[in-house]
C-alpha cells in the first residue's frame, strides 16, 4: 500500500478527532458519577444548600410569552 502525505495527514487528523472525542467521553462519564462540575470543590451541593438560597421558578406563561415576542 503505497501512503502519500495526503493519506498520513488525513489519517493523523482523524485518530486525533477520535482521540478528542473519547476523551470528552469519559470526562463526561467521570464528571456524572462525582457529580457538580467535577473538580472537586463541592460548588454543586454548597449552591443548592446555602439557606435562603430558594430557586426561583417561572410561570409557564412567561416563557410563553417571551417565545411568541420571538
Amino acid at each position: 500500500m503505497n501512503l502519500d502525505w495526503q493519506d498520513t495527514t488525513a489519517m493523523l487528523l482523524v485518530a486525533a478527532a477520535a482521540c478528542y472525542v473519547g476523551r470528552r467521553g469519559w470526562l463526561l462519564i467521570v464528571a456524572k458519577r462525582k457529580g457538580g462540575c467535577a473538580t472537586g470543590c463541592d460548588c454543586g451541593r454548597r449552591a443548592t444548600n446555602e439557606p435562603g438560597r430558594d430557586p426561583q421558578l417561572v410561570p409557564v406563561e412567561a416563557l410563553v410569552k417571551s417565545a411568541r415576542q420571538k
